[in-house]
């Protein structure tokens, strides 16, 4: 069997070095982040996002090899990623919510309450992104301040427009 390659490595190297500061991301975010970057022999080509995909999903799988035989991380090959630092809102797993009894329920009501400081502004505030790979970034500091967030992905909707000032 075939060895990695040392740009290979090198890739995973840098996408590891990225994503320790900067995770999670998507793997789009990821290609974009170290395209610009321009540290290492890296384009903004299909091909180059098809070796990103390659080389992270090895990585990963690498990573997760190492876990179930109980590796602890610092101990970790550094040419791993961890599964949850790359991720893939695309293909989320939905469920209904569920719980054991009554009382786990009741906590989880009293967990969710929150109220709407937007709701006495003079001013509504929304974050929009044009792309869905910024979303996992976005994210943590619009659940914080309670603002609502939205993807267009390249182009606002008839459904979105419909949406709006609601």
């Amino acid at each position: 069997m075939r060895g990695r390659s040392q740009k290979t490595l090198e890739l995973i190297l840098f996408a590891r070095s990225l994503l320790t500061k900067l995770h999670p991301m998507t793997l789009r975010q990821l290609h974009y982040a170290i395209f610009s970057a321009a540290m290492i022999a890296y384009d903004n080509t299909q091909a180059d996002y098809k070796r990103l995909s390659r080389a992270t999903t090895h990585a990963r799988r690498l990573h997760r090899a190492c876990e179930l035989r109980g590796f602890p991380f610092p101990s970790m090959p550094k040419d791993t990623i961890p599964h949850d630092w790359i991720i893939d809102e695309l293909r989320e797993a939905e469920r209904v919510n569920l719980w054991d009894n009554v009382a786990s329920y009741m906590d989880s009501l009293k967990a969710c309450y929150r109220r709407d400081n937007w709701q006495d502004q003079p001013n509504y505030c929304e974050l929009w992104s044009e792309k869905a790979t910024v979303l996992g970034s976005m994210r943590p500091i619009t659940q914080e301040l309670g603002v609502m967030l939205r993807a267009c992905r390249g182009y606002g909707s008839t459904g979105m427009e419909g949406q709006i000032g609601n």
